[in-house]
């Protein structure tokens, strides 16, 4: 990952790298450890020594499972946040 970050300069990352297979997660937790938690620490650490300020971490819906209800969203609520992890 030292290798990506010294060769590019980046305004923001994208970290898509954990798994939403529950099943799998408790049957090979080791792994799912290393995916998650290790894999986005390594990505914050970059991020700081690299002085990238803006993480996208999106999720799937197979972490929340099936719903019923329309989510309302309210524009005026959203907010963006410019910290670094300083």
């Amino acid at each position: 990952m030292k290798e990506l970050f010294e060769k590019g300069k980046f305004s923001a990352i994208f970290h898509m790298a954990a798994n939403s297979d529950i099943g799998k997660s408790f049957a090979h937790s080791k792994i799912d450890f290393r995916s998650t938690f290790e894999t986005t620490y390594e990505i914050l650490e970059m991020m700081r020594r690299y002085d990238v300020d803006e993480l996208v971490f999106p999720s799937s819906s197979a972490i929340y499972g099936e719903t019923s209800k329309k989510l309302e969203v309210d524009p005026k609520r959203w907010t963006t946040s410019s910290r670094s992890f300083d």
